[in-house]
């Protein structure tokens, strides 16, 4: 699924909850290839949800830790939002 098709199934999605009246989510344990649609979206102004989102590196490999792991750390930074946009 190439980046663009996730964002618009992330879209669908999103708007589907707002027809239910849903305004925020939390998306345990995701990784980068979760977050980047979602990123994408709010990025652009098309979110229309508040998403509180746990980082995990071993999202995908329950129980495992290992390199993927500090990897993991050295670049969740790209995923945090800076203080003054918290709200």
């Amino acid at each position: 699924m190439t980046p663009e098709q996730k964002v618009r199934r992330v879209q669908a999605g999103v708007e589907m909850a707002n027809s239910f009246g849903i305004t925020a989510v939390i998306e345990p344990g995701v990784d980068g290839n979760v977050m980047a649609p979602i990123a994408s979206l709010a990025d652009a102004g098309s979110l229309s949800l508040r998403v509180a989102a746990s980082l995990s590196p071993i999202a995908w490999h329950a129980g495992s830790f290992d390199e993927g792991v500090i990897d993991f750390l050295d670049t969740r930074d790209q995923w945090r939002l800076p203080d003054e946009a918290r709200s």
